[in-house]
């Protein structure tokens, strides 16, 4: 058995809705994933020792008769993609692992889309607690240190947002870049204890039930990068959003406004799209901006903002989420899911690592996501990028702004 991810509901939720999603829509569509690390100069060599064998033992997954049930209670999950979770498995030779000279990792899988897509978040989950364990052996730091470290650390990010806004409550989404899975339940379970009201919920399935803690997530920039491979590249996000209200009759949750840049989406958010979705999540670029242009959409609308949730997941600390939260508090429905400075802040020995895996091919067609970031623009083709900077007119990255 896999030693870090011991169960394939050790995920995030929004990976089942997603796929429940292309189940009804895409069931037979091929794509590629890649693996890649933002964070500078890192010598991947650290894996060598265990990621193959991790993967490998996911091989094993299944999930169990209570997580079936669980899933078998989601309204808008379909008795057909429920027989299909009862026999989903995963095959470890999807997963093609390329240790590069300079250091880097090429981590690719490619499979089917409703096969391949929830290794994103093994592969995050196990990168991220080797990196940890590597650190810890490096710097001489024992599990008792970094737990007892931990919970100093989140009492007194927790006692400054209980003082300067007492009124905040935040979404655990720390599951893919995690210090340690047993950390992260730690973490949760001394949230619980002493700061209850501070908690909504956690977007990790596993850990939901176990906790009975409400569970969150809903659609991610994947099923949005999926798109282009069904439309031209300007009506993509918009077919993305139609046949997300489609497969799920309505019950759309919060939309992403930044895969193909914020000021895209709101040429393309009318009001049945304004009204069918409970709301917006900003994950790039300012979000004060962009606070300010949503609510504006809102209005120009006839929809009252604080009728609509405004949710902030873009590398969030405590002390951003206390600014936004008393800048924006009573303009909307303000909430947060917050990761890394929750759950992979246990001490100041070693930083983080900044990793993602993203959606490269769908169906055979190249795929990019720009974003309201320069530096979350993603694209492995150069010819498509030039060409979706002039769709979506971006003359340059230091341009993409919401504006």
């Amino acid at each position: 058995m896999s030693e870090i991810v011991t169960r394939p509901s050790d995920t995030d939720f929004y990976k089942l809705s997603m796929k429940a999603a292309y189940f009804h829509w895409y069931p037979d569509v091929e794509a590629e994933f890649a693996y890649t690390c933002r964070t500078p100069g890192i010598d991947h060599s650290f894996l060598k020792d265990r990621l193959e064998q991790e993967i490998k033992e996911i091989g094993d997954f299944k999930y169990n008769p209570y997580e079936i049930r669980q899933f078998s209670q989601v309204p808008y999950f379909k008795p057909g993609y429920i027989r299909f979770l009862e026999t989903e498995t995963w095959n470890p030779n999807d997963v093609h692992i390329n240790y590069l000279p300079n250091g880097g990792l090429d981590m690719r899988t490619r499979a089917p889309l409703i096969y391949g897509m929830d290794w994103e978040i093994f592969q995050l989950e196990i990168v991220s607690e080797l990196w940890t364990r590597y650190q810890m052996k490096k710097h001489g730091v024992s599990e008792g240190q970094l737990i007892e470290e931990g919970k100093k650390r989140l009492k007194v990010k927790l006692d400054l947002l209980k003082k300067e806004a007492p009124g905040l409550r935040f979404i655990d989404m720390g599951t893919r870049r995690r210090a340690f899975a047993w950390w992260h339940r730690i973490a949760l379970e001394f949230i619980m204890e002493y700061y209850p009201e501070c908690l909504l919920g956690t977007s990790n399935i596993y850990l939901a039930n176990g906790l009975k803690l409400k569970l969150f997530g809903s659609c991610g920039h994947e099923f949005d990068l999926a798109h282009l491979a069904f439309a031209p590249m300007a009506k993509a996000k918009y077919l993305a959003m139609i046949r997300w209200m489609e497969a799920f009759d309505g019950d759309c949750g919060i939309a992403l406004t930044d895969t193909f840049t914020t000021k895209h989406f709101l040429t393309i958010f009318n009001k049945m799209l304004a009204n069918a979705y409970t709301g917006v999540r900003h994950d790039s670029g300012p979000w004060d901006i962009w606070a300010r242009d949503l609510i504006a959409h809102y209005k120009k609308l006839g929809i009252d903002p604080m009728t609509k949730s405004l949710v902030f997941s873009d590398t969030l600390t405590f002390p951003k989420m206390i600014e936004i939260y008393k800048a924006l508090n009573g303009q909307a429905k303000i909430s947060f899911g917050i990761g890394t400075d929750l759950i992979n802040s246990c001490t100041d020995l070693w930083k983080p690592l900044s990793i993602v895996v993203k959606m490269t091919k769908c169906n055979g067609v190249d795929l990019l996501k720009i974003s309201d970031d320069p530096g979350k623009t993603m694209c492995e083709n150069a010819a498509l990028k030039a060409y979706a900077f002039d769709v979506f007119g971006v003359k340059q990255q230091g341009e993409l702004k919401c504006e």
